[in-house]
């Protein structure tokens, strides 16, 4: 994304948590102290999706096993799948560090308290680098994880772009709805996570890991070869379970 469309993207950002934070965020968070306790509790489940420790047990097993499978006489072509599919686990794992990285130092630099703290202190109390999971609310670690995620594997799963950018909704609705942020936080931390999957997209490009610059902008390295490489992986295991 050129600068310009950063700058953009951040303005449009900072107006709609400007704008959540003075007409959503308290009113929502009441609101969502009276769903009943069910829905609630169906909404904490979902809110577990948004955890980034899952991501990495399935993103570092995936590239190490990759990496470990090259080289096996099932060709060169398999081989360059096989390398690719580990440099989109790589990518992946890499997004998510930089994404909750960043997420983190905004949290205590911000140090705004969450909505348990609504009725004592209101909407928009802050303590900045408090240090405290109380006055870490802004932006939500777990909506920038499922943006984050969302924009990752949409680039080599495009036919499931908008399931997964449903998914990412979905969490980071759940967040508030079990109270544990305000709208504007969201909001936050769905521009935190899909602006960091983009600058570490352009910054493998770069490097020509799992992505190339082409004259239309970004595009995915190796798709061909990584299709080839698991489906010859997967007729391999199917082969020797019969």
């Amino acid at each position: 994304m050129p600068l310009a469309g950063v700058l953009a993207a951040l303005f449009a950002t900072a107006l709609a948590v400007w704008f959540a934070g003075h007409f959503f965020d308290e009113r929502l968070i009441r609101a969502a102290r009276e769903l009943p306790p069910g829905v609630v509790r169906l909404f904490a489940l979902l809110t577990d999706i948004g955890t980034s420790g899952w991501m990495w047990l399935v993103g570092l097993p995936v590239a190490a096993f990759a990496m470990l499978a090259r080289g096996q006489g099932r060709g060169a072509r398999v081989d360059a799948g096989l390398l690719a599919i580990a440099q989109r686990a790589l990518y992946l794992l890499a997004t998510l560090a930089v994404s909750g990285l960043a997420a983190q130092i905004v949290k205590q630099i911000v140090g705004r308290g969450r909505p348990k703290l609504l009725d004592e202190l209101g909407p928009f109390h802050f303590d900045a680098f408090a240090l405290r999971s109380t006055y870490a609310s802004f932006p939500s670690g777990h909506s920038t994880t499922a943006f984050a995620a969302a924009i990752a594997l949409s680039f080599f799963l495009p036919r499931w772009r908008a399931p997964l950018l449903l998914l990412a909704i979905g969490i980071a609705v759940s967040r508030v709805v079990v109270g544990a942020h305000y709208p504007s936080d969201v909001i936050a931390g769905a521009f935190v996570g899909s602006l960091s999957a983009l600058f570490v997209a352009r910054a493998f490009a770069r490097r020509g890991i799992a992505f190339v610059w082409r004259g239309d902008g970004l595009a995915v390295r190796g798709r061909r070869f990584a299709r080839e490489a698991a489906r010859a992986l997967m007729s391999g295991s199917a082969a020797r379970v019969a």
